[in-house]
């Protein structure tokens, strides 16, 4: 059963909602702030959790009616499945009630409110954003740019979502069992991508067009493969939008129109999400010819090495210098 979900990872029981609160946001979601309203016993609230890598599960309740405040990090979404009781949740202007009947999801760097009722206990799936940019690229066979955009606080039936449900709560019987598959590395990753494509598939998003056509359904006009083909292969050179026009055989107009349609951004901003993509897959790469920061900037047209230093930190959490140094280790 969900409500006993995760009962071998227990970190707090029979606890206040203020220490409950400061776990959670060591642990799970940082930068929030909690209101205890009335009601509830306030020893009475619990948390467990497992981190599994891409995603994280957590199971809690704070025993009382509180309001939280906060906003999401910029690395993370987050899944609300509410089993027991209700919880209201304001995103982006709009208001929904996230019950057994649901599931609600929160896209990253935005500020979030929360209304727990005293007897609402949730999972909450944390999903590593480029978890999802993966398995998204995978669906429709090519690469994005841009975030994946989760309808806010728009609930999607459980119904739609029973298939996500029931891996949810296959992993989480798997983990509280004995002989546990899911913490074979192997197993684990494609659980990951399977709860991954799951939630894409079932909650819309701004992609779900795409990923109603599948990628074999997806048309590309050869104009469009033209540039994408040619950005790959000259990505370490200078790449104006001229360029672009000029092998697309189209207008400045329809160069722009045909990016927010197949990419859902501007032409420039595709080339340096991927040079950032390539530069990360060349700093991981053991075998890469590559052996300093600076070389793989140039190698992929970053020759400004302190804006590419800053963009790669805020997109992946870690300076350059770090992923390198992880690869040589």
């Amino acid at each position: 059963m969900i409500s006993e979900a995760l009962s071998h990872y227990s970190i707090l029981d029979y606890a206040d909602p203020q220490r409950i609160s400061r776990v959670a946001q060591e642990r799970i979601a940082r930068n929030h702030h909690l209101r205890i309203e009335s009601g509830g016993e306030h020893g009475s609230g619990f948390l467990r959790l497992v981190d599994l890598g891409g995603i994280s599960i957590a199971n809690l309740s704070f025993g009382s009616r509180v309001a939280i405040k906060g906003c999401t990090d910029d690395g993370h979404y987050y899944a609300q499945y509410v089993y027991r009781g209700s919880l209201g949740v304001e995103n982006r202007g709009k208001y929904a009630i996230a019950s057994k009947e649901n599931i609600v999801i929160i896209n990253p760097n935005t500020s979030v409110e929360f209304q727990f009722t005293e007897d609402c206990e949730k999972l909450v799936l944390r999903f590593r954003k480029d978890l999802l940019e993966r398995a998204l690229e995978e669906m429709i066979g090519r690469s994005i740019t841009g975030n994946i955009d989760f309808n806010p606080c728009e609930p999607i039936c459980a119904a739609n979502a029973s298939c996500l449900l029931r891996l949810i709560d296959f992993i989480c019987g798997d983990l509280d069992s004995s002989g546990s598959i899911v913490k074979n590395k192997s197993s684990l990753d494609h659980m990951e991508r399977l709860i991954a494509s799951s939630l894409l598939t079932s909650v819309p998003n701004n992609f779900s067009e795409l990923l109603q056509l599948g990628n074999s359904g997806v048309f590309i006009p050869s104009s469009m493969r033209r540039v994408e083909d040619w950005i790959h292969a000259n990505l370490g050179e200078q790449i104006r939008l001229e360029n672009l026009v000029e092998i697309s055989g189209r207008s400045v107009k329809a160069v722009y129109q045909m990016f927010e349609k197949y990419h859902r951004t501007t032409p420039m901003a595709y080339v340096k999400d991927l040079r950032l993509k390539k530069a990360r897959e060349e700093l991981e790469n053991r075998l890469s010819r590559y052996s300093t920061v600076a070389d793989v900037a140039m190698s992929v047209g970053l020759v400004h090495f302190g804006n590419f230093a800053a963009e790669y930190q805020s997109r992946y959490h870690e300076c350059p210098s770090k992923t390198l140094r992880k690869r040589m280790m």
